[in-house]
């Protein structure tokens, strides 16, 4: 290589060290993994999370309960963790998911002979909880017991028993979303598997639509 060649070579590795945007990473010496890790793993560019909005229920969704459910508006429900001989039913007529929230509201019903639970709820899908607003009471004047200071409680601590959560995953909830009344409706009548989340995907006749 000629002396020229050698200083044009030269003179161009120093023009590319001093182009803007080009500047050498900065590795953190207290990391061993720093060198292999890609720029966006190593902080170089955070997310700025100073513009989201905290997600916040929409208090008076829960204050607005409607009747309870009719048995001619109940649906039994397949929940394996279930202890015997209970069984619960979901009121398909009240079916709703609030736009405000994203919480899937609805009535539940659990029988065993004739000992009956029914209460109204409301399912979080984004954060796997649920929260029950009501019991229905026959000797309530209208029909309703109101929970005075109703709390979100978390699905899964004991999946063995936790019929909620199998409710929430099996029929209510596709990953973080809540699903639709009318697909929630398929799944309880069958149209999807309950062990596919993307059952619902596969099938665009819906014939349960109107």
């Amino acid at each position: 290589m000629t002396a020229r060649r050698s200083l044009l070579l030269v003179l161009a590795v120093a023009a590319l060290v001093q182009a803007p945007g080009l500047e050498a990473r900065k590795y953190d010496p207290s990391d061993p993994y720093s060198r292999q890790r890609s720029p966006n793993e190593s902080g170089e560019f955070g997310y700025d999370d100073s513009q989201d909005v905290p997600w916040r229920e929409d208090s008076a969704a829960g204050r607005q309960v409607p009747p309870p459910p009719g048995d001619d508006a109940l649906a039994e429900l397949r929940l394996d963790t279930l202890p015997r001989p209970f069984t619960a039913y979901l009121d398909t007529k009240t079916l709703a998911v609030n736009p405000a929230d994203g919480v899937l509201r609805y009535w539940l019903v659990v029988r065993a002979g004739s000992s009956v639970t029914t209460s109204y709820e409301g399912m979080n899908c984004r954060s796997r909880e649920y929260k029950t607003y009501a019991f229905a009471d026959p000797r309530e004047a209208d029909g309703l017991r109101m929970v005075r200071d109703p709390q979100w409680q978390v699905l899964g601590l004991n999946r063995r028993n936790d019929y909620r959560w199998e409710l929430a995953d099996s029929y209510l909830c596709i990953g973080i979303d809540a699903k639709s009344p009318k697909d929630v409706i398929g799944t309880v009548r069958g149209y999807y598997d309950r062990a596919n989340p993307f059952s619902e995907y596969r099938d665009n006749a819906r014939p349960w639509a109107p």
